[in-house]
């Protein structure tokens, strides 16, 4: 059991190392794994690797974009060329570039609650009502798939390009890159989670 003394010691050496951290950042883009021991030793994981990306404006606003309606639960997506794409509950999605310009905006049929999930070759897939959509990077629509409920939830992608996505029906559906359906799975009560990805 730790007391203050210990304790404080501790915060202490995590700020410290975390203070480092920032300061000189690691030559291999290797994340550290801080576990925290009884005994007060810090263990070092080399093994994870992330990408962490600090503010360069030191927390100063960069832009801000308002969209027709709120942002409720639809949590920004951003593709490999800086574009941020995110979802409102004025029925749109929205692309915008990374000085904060709108690229485009995409009707649904309802409010967007789901966040928006980019693929490998950049296709944008988001829930509204009980649809989902698969929208090309430009702005238009490839396909929709329409389930037996709402969904709230953001899509898993798989290695093959299967689009998984669970539903307010109770069931995870499987669909091919191309929208048809693959198989369903019912599991007995509607779910607004995101299915695994297997990395």
């Amino acid at each position: 059991m730790f007391n203050k003394k210990s304790l404080y010691a501790a915060i202490s050496v995590i700020s410290a190392v975390l203070l480092l951290a920032c300061l000189h950042p690691l030559q291999s883009a290797k994340a550290l794994d801080l576990q925290l021991n009884p005994d007060l030793k810090i263990e070092v994981n080399p093994n994870i690797i992330i990408s962490l990306n600090l503010p360069s404006s030191n927390g100063v606003e960069r832009w801000a974009f308002e969209t027709g309606g709120k942002i409720n639960s639809s949590s920004p997506a951003v593709s490999a060329d800086g574009t941020v794409y995110v979802g409102s509950t004025d029925g749109k999605l929205y692309a915008v570039d990374k000085k904060g310009k709108k690229k485009w905006e995409f009707p649904t049929e309802a409010a967007v609650y789901s966040s928006p999930a980019i693929s490998a070759d950049g296709t944008v897939y988001v829930g509204s009502g009980v649809n989902l959509y698969a929208i090309t990077p430009d702005g238009k629509l490839k396909w929709t798939f329409e389930a037996g409920g709402a969904i709230y939830s953001t899509v898993a992608i798989g290695e093959d390009g299967t689009v998984y996505v669970e539903c307010e029906d109770g069931k995870l559906y499987a669909l091919k890159p191309d929208g048809t359906k693959k198989w369903e799975f019912v599991t007995g009560g509607g779910m607004s989670g995101k299915p695994a990805n297997r990395f």
